[in-house]
């Protein structure tokens, strides 16, 4: 080497040089380095860490090379498919063998149960309010207004599943709507034999008494609350250690006045009401009771709006748990 001259530039690095070029990572503000090496060839401790580190270091792309973003998976309420909830058919026949003895193959029906289709509709609502109301107003106008919204769809929403309507398509079917249930024509005065006769039945589909609610109005429970003995001493008596709750033979009463009558005849009315077990019935909710503020929606009319949206679906997965009393008779003042 000549003196005075400088040594001549290799084209790699040295051992333990870092060196930066000039793309950094798409996800790193950094510059790129090269693994360092110590003399005996092997990866440096820090290489290794990377290695170890997985996908979320994949280190320096190479030049010219694009690099495309990960197609994400939709959720699925953005999907617009229904959702489907499997459910077994119909029970095998196990049969008995001996030892050495080939065993029988059997094979098991599926079925499934669809919610939320794509044509199932939302219940919505919207209210405008002027500033100058909302400014004058002595409480808070937006939070008494969403809550008095919220309530009216959360009310909209329950008639509807405890109504005898809906498709199931566009818009839920109601409990009193769903099909293979079980039925039982009490075409009188519900009496506690009847009820009796209802928990016969589920008993007889292997349903579990412990899981189910009675479901009727106020009306069908005074009725059957006055109800005494020869020694005029009512037969059902609260429930001492739950204060203001009600039991028909060990079974807790669920008292709406959402069960809407049977008008197919509109000169006789007849009423309506279920022994339901919950857990048998799935419920799909697409969006709870939501809640927008429009600030900006009518500012032409120096408006504000609220918007409450709500969506959701039910299904029976075993529909013999719902035991339906019908034709209980209605008088015109309004007892039975």
């Amino acid at each position: 080497m000549l003196k005075g001259s400088r040594p001549a530039r290799l084209p790699f690095p040295a051992p333990g040089e870092r060196v930066t070029i000039p793309h950094t990572h798409p996800r790193s503000h950094h510059g790129a380095f090269i693994p360092d090496h110590d003399r005996r060839g092997r990866i440096g401790r820090r290489d290794r860490a990377h290695r170890r580190a997985g996908p979320h270091h994949p280190g320096p792309p190479a030049r010219g090379r694009l690099r495309l973003p990960r197609r994400r998976t939709p959720h699925h309420r953005h999907r617009r498919r229904p959702l489907r909830i499997p459910k077994l058919g119909s029970a095998t026949t196990p049969s008995w063998h001996g030892e050495n003895e080939q065993i029988d193959e059997v094979d098991p029906t599926f079925d499934e149960v669809s919610l939320l289709p794509s044509t199932m509709k939302s219940i919505k609502t919207l209210t405008r309010y002027s500033n100058e109301l909302a400014r004058q107003s002595v409480v808070a106008l937006d939070a008494a207004l969403k809550e008095r919204l919220v309530k009216d769809v959360a009310d909209t929403m329950d008639a509807q599943l405890f109504s005898a309507a809906g498709d199931g398509i566009e818009i839920p079917r109601g409990l009193f709507a769903y099909a293979d249930t079980q039925e039982l024509p009490v075409d009188g005065v519900l009496s506690l034999d009847d009820l009796l006769d209802a928990q016969g039945l589920a008993m007889a589909a292997n349903v579990d008494l412990a899981r189910t609610r009675w479901v009727m109005t106020s009306r069908e429970f005074i009725a059957l609350r006055k109800v005494k003995d020869l020694e005029e001493r009512y037969l059902i008596e609260p429930d001492v250690t739950a204060p203001g709750r009600y039991t028909l033979f060990g079974v807790p009463v669920l008292v709406t006045n959402r069960v809407p009558d049977d008008v197919t005849v509109p000169e006789t009315p007849t009423g309506r009401a279920a022994l339901v077990d919950f857990s048998q019935i799935v419920v799909a909710r697409d969006v709870a009771p939501s809640v927008k503020i429009l600030d900006q929606t009518f500012g032409d009319y120096d408006q504000q709006a609220i918007r409450v949206v709500y969506r959701l679906d039910a299904k029976p997965v075993n529909p013999e748990a719902i035991i339906v009393l019908t034709g209980l008779t209605v008088e015109d003042d309004g007892s039975i």
